[in-house]
């Protein structure tokens, strides 16, 4: 009977692309809060930083934004709380952390005198604002420990022009391949690995994607040698398999592409196992 290896291997570690390798990573290499944004009555979060898009605004604004970060998640110092309504874009307040709370709480700042000319009933028209803005909505599809880089199940790219809504496009994401979570930590321990001296680093993918989503080519590469490469060779060929791969590896459609990532796989040292 073979004893698993990866017994103390949780899903959430496989599927976290964390390279044994030294490589140098901002200190602010974290998840970030969207901005908040009423879109047609609907409660949204939007990934863009349009404040600063008007720096003469800006300027007077960040000397009212506390220097001190809030959070690791709050780069910015500031939740900015917008609304489309009929076709046009406002800004409705801007939140900064209340420094008269033990715990993480938000007070609206002043902007009034900064944003007065552009003031309407239906907030602060942002005629500023030429870009697109990128609102989300939904369940996250694909974390991203970085900045907005995380993938939601809905997605809508809306071309603002003078804060004049002209276009939008909405994505719904999917997971294309979903990978079992139950099932993962048993399908690396059927693979017959034998003596592993030294533990490798295995980098596993496919090698490209066809119209349909349907991966053109398969690839396991060892990043990081156990010291023997005939071992290192047995692992990748017991790795190799296409269904092997498809098992682990999961494939989704992002804003309109078939998109995938590239596994890095751990395999520890082991003592010798009996085969079963």
């Amino acid at each position: 009977m073979k004893k698993p290896f990866l017994s103390s291997l949780t899903l959430k570690r496989l599927l976290t692309a964390v390279l044994a390798i030294a490589i140098a990573v901002s200190a602010f290499a974290t998840a970030q809060y969207t901005e908040r944004i009423n879109d047609g009555g609907i409660r949204k979060g939007m990934a863009n930083c349009l404040l600063e898009l008007d720096s003469v605004s800006f300027s007077k604004l960040k000397s009212r934004i506390p220097d001190k970060m809030a959070s690791t998640a709050l780069w910015r110092n500031y939740i900015g709380q917008w609304e489309i309504k009929n076709d046009s874009l406002f800004l409705k307040s801007v939140l900064i952390e209340d420094k008269s709370c033990d715990t993480l709480q938000f007070v609206p700042a002043v902007i009034d005198d900064i944003y007065a000319s552009r003031r309407t009933p239906s907030g602060y028209f942002a005629d500023w604002v030429t870009d697109t803005v990128r609102i989300v909505s939904g369940d996250i599809l694909r974390y991203r420990h970085m900045g907005w880089l995380s993938d939601w199940k809905t997605e809508e790219m809306v071309t603002i022009e003078n804060g004049l809504v002209k276009d939008r496009i909405v994505y719904k994401n999917r997971v294309v391949n979903p990978v079992d979570e139950s099932k993962v930590e048993s399908i690396i321990n059927s693979l017959d690995l034998g003596f592993i001296p030294e533990r490798i680093l295995l980098q596993l993918g496919y090698r490209g994607l066809d119209k349909n989503g349907k991966p053109t080519g398969y690839k396991v590469e060892v990043k990081q040698s156990c010291g023997d490469k005939a071992i290192d060779d047995k692992v990748v060929r017991a790795f190799e398999n296409a269904a092997v791969i498809r098992k682990l590896v999961p494939i989704d459609y992002v804003r309109g592409q078939y998109k995938h990532e590239n596994l890095y796989l751990t395999i520890p040292k082991s003592k010798e196992r009996s085969a079963g």
